[in-house]
């Protein structure tokens, strides 16, 4: 793996101290344009440094660099670049890229740079900016190879070597009809392999699959993931080809929704695209993580409740407040484990709502299976250190009860998420433990209290 630190670091900066620019350009143009990138996040550079060396990219690869930064990196590069350098920049852009910078920036900025751009490209903006933040017609492109049905082969090679350069892959050419409606797909394998006099219509590929423009990009990605597509097209509500969704930017919305969902699982708030841990402040890693501490810490005021209405039962047999940890531990833990695995679940697709029913009782049987050993082993452990049978009793009973229930918490709370429309991440492992601690406190301490007024 390519070390930028250790071995390019210092050559570039002898080309910049002996003023050596046109021979900085062509070392440039051997690197990738994602190390490229890597290079202008260093902090041995300076910022005019690193202006230096974006003038030195070409337009194209200038559009592809700057599209791989940190969002922290574009901002503080275009106060260094001019307003036309800035311009030929976003024009260059693939729109998809240019709409996720202007997502980024004061509305004031992006109203002045969307009169600069052309009519053409402002049109693309406008339209990507429309649509809802994590929807499909956010993250497309409209730069789509497309032909018509009743093309030859030869006239679609000769259409796909004049237009290469401006759309976004021509592995997947997408063909409509007269209306303009997507009908078929055919691939570039099919192309190269059929005669040149051969009709589009005879080698495409009918009803491809495709995704609406206000879909969610999740879905997106599990199509392409299911289907091993190279891009998905992107239609409006009359199947007309608004654009696509290549596997490359499919790989940039796993990362940020698996990482949406690690922060909220840990009750962290979700980071903003791009965002790295150690370009957080002190301050700002603090206010992304305290207001889920202080809900749950008022959450938590509710599991002392529990205790104080409880003080008569604890007074008359303290032992009892030895197996509170074990209880409200195991129980944290069985809930935990059983949200991870539906909010996994949910989100590879591997169930909907008309499965719940099924998956429901799936889960509960595990629980109770679960929950039979671990009561033995908790009724020999209660016994030992209370050496009271009523006290085993309960512990063992209470015990089977928590993990039914904690199991049966962790499977619904993420699924009632799902319906009323909120991420089934939310149900983090943080949250189930707290909503846990109450009702394993209550299961325990009312069958405790009933049962000892029996004996």
């Amino acid at each position: 793996m390519l070390d930028i630190k250790r071995v390019l670091i210092p050559d570039i900066k002898e080309f910049i101290k002996e003023k050596e620019l046109e021979e900085l350009k062509d070392f440039l143009k051997h690197l990738k344009p994602q190390d490229i990138a890597d290079l202008l996040s260093l902090e041995e550079f300076s910022h005019a440094e690193k202006a230096l060396l974006f003038r030195l990219l070409d337009k194209h690869e200038a559009a592809i660099v700057f599209s791989e930064l940190y969002f922290e990196d574009q901002q503080k590069l275009l106060k260094y670049l001019s307003s036309n350098e800035t311009i030929t920049l976003l024009e260059d852009m693939d729109p998809d890229d240019r709409a996720l910078l202007f997502d980024e920036l004061p509305p004031e900025v992006v109203k002045q740079l969307l009169l600069k751009l052309s009519p053409e490209e402002r049109e693309h903006t406008l339209t990507l900016l429309n649509y809802p933040p994590d929807s499909v017609g956010r993250a497309m492109t409209p730069d789509v190879l497309n032909v018509q049905e009743d093309m030859t082969v030869d006239e679609v090679i000769q259409k796909i070597r004049a237009v290469s350069e401006e759309v976004e892959t021509i592995y997947d050419i997408y063909v409509l009809d007269k209306d303009e409606k997507l009908i078929g797909k055919v691939d570039l394998k099919s192309l190269v392999l059929s005669k040149g006099d051969v009709k589009i219509k005879e080698i495409m590929e009918k009803n491809p699959v495709y995704v609406r423009a206000q879909d969610d990009r999740e879905k997106a990605a599990n199509l392409i993931k299911k289907y091993d597509l190279i891009s998905i097209p992107v239609v409006d509500s009359e199947n007309k080809l608004l654009g696509i969704i290549t596997v490359d930017d499919v790989l940039d919305i796993m990362e940020q929704e698996a990482t949406e969902d690690i922060y909220k699982m840990a009750a962290v708030e979700a980071p903003e695209i791009e965002e790295e841990y150690l370009r957080l402040s002190p301050l700002e890693r603090v206010k992304k993580r305290i207001p889920w501490l202080l809900g749950l810490l008022v959450a938590e005021v509710a599991s002392s409740s529990v205790l104080k209405g409880f003080d008569e039962t604890l007074s008359a047999v303290v032992s009892l407040a030895f197996f509170i940890p074990m209880l409200t531990d195991t129980g944290g833990n069985v809930g935990s484990q059983a949200v991870t695995l539906i909010v996994r679940a949910l989100a590879t697709g591997e169930f909907n709502e008309k499965k719940i029913g099924k998956v429901i009782i799936h889960e509960i049987l595990t629980s109770f299976v679960l929950g039979l050993p671990l009561a033995i082993v908790g009724f020999i452990i209660a016994q030992l250190v209370s050496n009271s049978i009523h006290v085993a009793i309960i512990v063992s009973l209470s015990l089977f009860l928590v993990i039914v229930l904690s199991d049966t918490i962790g499977l619904l709370l993420p699924l009632l998420f799902r319906i009323i429309k909120i991420d089934p991440a939310v149900s983090s492992s943080p949250l189930i433990t707290t909503v846990v601690d109450i009702t394993g406190l209550l299961t325990y301490f009312t069958l405790a209290t009933l049962l000892l007024k029996n004996n």
